[in-house]
């Protein structure tokens, strides 16, 4: 797959939903999502957009944890492959 393929970002119609692409891909669409919101939003605003979307999504997985839970672990994992990318 061609990772410079244009692919658009959340909420165009650049490609279907059953478009096959890779995680840098997936990444960019969401960056210049995310980007937007940052930019056009509150940080009061942007605090509840992303318990919201963060809930949304602990919700629908199979395994209900506390969302403080899943947060801290999230944050920790994350933290720790960026310092091992240095």
């Amino acid at each position: 797959m061609n990772d410079e393929h244009d692919v658009g970002t959340l909420g165009d119609s650049k490609i279907s939903k059953n478009t096959i692409i890779s995680h840098d891909q997936v990444k960019r669409r969401c960056k210049r999502f995310f980007t937007k919101l940052l930019l056009d939003s509150s940080p009061k605003e942007l605090a509840d957009y992303f318990f919201e979307l963060c809930y949304s999504i602990n919700e629908e997985t199979k395994e209900k944890k506390r969302l403080d839970l899943v947060i801290e672990k999230f944050d920790e994992n994350y933290n720790n492959t960026e310092k091992e990318k240095e």
